[in-house]
């Protein structure tokens, strides 16, 4: 097979796959720039802000979608499938969690994580304490549910695309979307009355 023209920066994502299965390692470094920072942005506020885990998670998503590179359909799109990825090894990591509660995030640890946005917690309190609120509260859904709440509104993924990636039928996805916001409201209602939870 011929390499496609231009720099790989350039090929489409069945190109670099191709490119790589052919033996060219190196064609897979622009697929990771390509969606590395939207991986890490889902992952780091399905952890609720830990960006460490988050960071370690990226690389884990990168590896495995790399080992298994040939399972890839490259007439569909590629980022529904490292979403898929993401969710599952962020499902296993807060499955873990669960079962050792000693490692979970706790609310205090998230004062250390810093604000990618460079945003100081003084200039923005009222609002820093809705966002702390709400991250709470998402840590307390359980994995699927927080999942479909931040692909939904936090990531703007549509409908079709949540239940690509959890693997999900259509219309499931927004029960869980009703669910979650359901469970979000129930647990911000008696912190603070007008917090909205989305």
């Amino acid at each position: 097979m011929s390499s496609p023209r231009g720099e790989p920066h350039t090929w489409s994502d069945a190109e670099l796959i191709g490119a790589v299965l052919d033996g060219r390692a190196e064609a897979y470094q622009p697929l990771v720039e390509r969606y590395q920072q939207r991986i890490f942005a889902y992952l780091y506020r399905l952890l609720l802000r830990d960006q460490e885990t988050a960071r370690d998670l990226t690389q884990a998503v990168f590896l495995k979608a790399y080992q298994n590179l040939r399972d890839v359909d490259r007439a569909r799109p590629l980022q529904p499938w490292l979403y898929r990825i993401a969710h599952n090894e962020a499902a296993n990591l807060l499955r873990t969690r669960a079962r050792h509660p000693e490692a979970s995030l706790e609310p205090e640890d998230w004062a250390r994580v810093g604000d990618p946005t460079g945003v100081t917690p003084e200039s923005h309190l009222a609002e820093r304490q809705e966002q702390d609120a709400l991250h709470r509260a998402l840590g307390g859904l359980r994995p699927q549910l927080r999942s479909a709440l931040v692909l939904h509104y936090f990531e703007d993924r549509s409908y079709q695309e949540i239940a690509e990636i959890l693997q999900v039928p259509l219309g499931t996805v927004g029960t869980l979307i009703h669910r979650g916001r359901k469970a979000l409201r129930a647990v911000l209602a008696p912190e603070e009355a007008d917090v909205q939870p989305i």
